[in-house]
């Protein structure tokens, strides 16, 4: 499920990131993406799900928010890292400006399936699937038509966990579309 990189003037959502400069990437067909500050994200409705791959230039993990508020607070958040070639995945809460945590140790359900996830020549790919609406009370109801305030982050090369810090972290906007 791992898209090339193409400069197209056009775009299949809004993009809000300050600073970001680029224009998207071309994504497949039946797929919507952006780029925001360097950060690849592709979405996809499938039925009741969202399926979605997110590229960032590292060996550690990477992680997009949907529905945020300042930085990660409030977002329904998916981290995800590549570690001896096996995908690790997890369906977290921004409980804070800078914090997050996974959805089951506090007190909610995990939502995100994992797809397939690289590395390759300096970047993770990670993909999911996750419901529109999970019915937890730490996952955002998204909605087809709706625009979403995203946020997208990477952790240092080789920070293979759920828990160091961020080494860029940019907020934008998608819209979901059927």
């Amino acid at each position: 499920m791992r898209f090339s990189a193409q400069a197209s003037a056009s775009a299949a959502l809004l993009l809000l990131a300050a600073g970001c400069g680029e224009e998207p990437f071309v994504p497949a067909p039946g797929w919507d993406s952006a780029e925001i500050a360097g950060v690849e994200l592709s979405w996809r409705v499938s039925g009741s799900n969202l399926e979605v791959e997110v590229s960032a230039p590292t060996t550690g993990w990477v992680a997009v928010g949907f529905d945020s508020g300042f930085h990660m607070e409030n977002a329904n958040l998916v981290i995800g890292y590549v570690s001896s070639g096996t995908l690790r995945v997890r369906d977290d809460f921004g409980t804070a400006e800078n914090v997050h945590q996974s959805d089951l140790v506090i007190g909610g359900e995990r939502n995100v399936t994992g797809g397939e996830g690289s590395e390759d020549s300096g970047v993770t790919t990670i993909s999911f699937t996750m419901p529109m609406d999970s019915g937890d009370l730490w996952d955002k109801k998204l909605r087809v038509g709706d625009t979403y305030q995203v946020v997208v982050m990477y952790g240092e090369d080789g920070a293979d966990d759920f828990t160091s810090g961020y080494r860029a972290i940019a907020n934008g906007s998608v819209t979901i579309r059927p």
